[in-house]
């Protein structure tokens, strides 16, 4: 129907048709890389999403992802990137066909990403990398970030609205033994102001997902 719209219209530019992979939110996963300047893949961590954001201005960013590595995403990176003679730190954007399991890199942003925290969650400060390879000039050695633990910027029951029986229990499970990370959520900054700020923002995710994504869909749209 919109290529028939199209041709109506006379559109005479390029038209592109992708692939469509299957699956909602759950099915999108998340790596954050660094290559420092001898070339080597320093650092790496992988994460897998529970939910993104639907509002139109962020769609698809995540804002709620469980670390963990996946060795099968990681060695495509890896050689992707060193096949690049890429230098600095890169943000990909994964999804698994939730019936086939074939993995598809979406994007590759030149850039650490916005909800890069989660690799803090995961055991490493990746700015460490960056600080010591670039500033110290001594690279640190090879690591992939590996302990599980929950990113999220959003309240919890509403993150649980969207999850499935195993996921919930996961996620309880990472919020009784406490390795759970929230960005907008530091301790050290207790100002009134501030927490106003933070329980504004919370109201505000349960606003925008009750308006654009009221309930989990197969797609995620």
């Amino acid at each position: 129907d919109l290529y028939r719209t199209l041709v109506a219209a006379r559109f005479d530019g390029q038209f592109v048709v992708q692939e469509f992979v299957r699956g909602d939110d759950s099915c999108m996963r998340s790596v954050t890389a660094y290559v420092d300047t001898e070339g080597t893949v320093s650092l790496t961590c992988t994460a897998r999403v529970l939910l993104q954001e639907h509002e139109p201005s962020t769609l698809g960013i995540p804002c709620a992802m469980i670390t963990e590595p996946d060795p099968e995403i990681l060695d495509h990176a890896e050689r992707f990137l060193r096949s690049l003679d890429y230098r600095g730190f890169a943000n990909f954007d994964v999804k698994r066909d939730s019936v086939t399991g074939k993995v598809s890199f979406l994007e590759l942003n030149p850039r650490i990403g916005r909800n890069h925290f989660y690799v803090q969650g995961a055991g490493v400060n990746p700015m460490t990398y960056l600080v010591e390879d670039v500033v110290e000039h001594r690279p640190l050695p090879p690591r992939t970030a590996d302990r599980k633990a929950l990113y999220t910027v959003v309240p919890r029951r509403l993150l649980q609205r969207y999850l499935g029986a195993a996921e919930r229990a996961e996620v309880d499970e990472l919020y009784r033994r406490g390795a759970v990370v929230n960005p907008l959520l530091n301790p050290r900054d207790r100002h009134p102001l501030r927490v106003v700020r933070q329980r504004m923002t919370m109201r505000r995710y349960v606003t925008s997902f009750a308006r654009h994504y009221p309930r989990t869909t197969e797609n995620g749209f």
